[in-house]
């Protein structure tokens, strides 16, 4: 594994909710996207195959994972 691959783990801000999200590999940016009741680490494999040539982004949704559950909005 190669500097450029190795994974790393950031967090943002949307409406004040945290959002956790993987970052991998260098290149044209491809977004991975979990279903229902998963989190991002369910793309690793994938990330770590397509890192060597794209800049591979795995969010956590809100709620899910490293993500925090948003405030309930009256």
């Amino acid at each position: 594994m190669t500097r450029s691959t190795i994974e790393e783990l950031h967090t943002t801000s949307r409406d004040g909710t945290a959002i956790g999200y993987a970052r991998q590999g260098t290149g044209p940016a491809v977004l991975l996207l979990h279903g229902i009741q998963r989190t991002g680490s369910v793309w690793a494999g994938m990330a770590e195959h397509l890192a060597p040539r794209h800049c591979v982004l795995r969010p956590d949704l809100r709620g899910r994972g490293l993500s925090q559950v948003p405030q309930r909005v009256e």
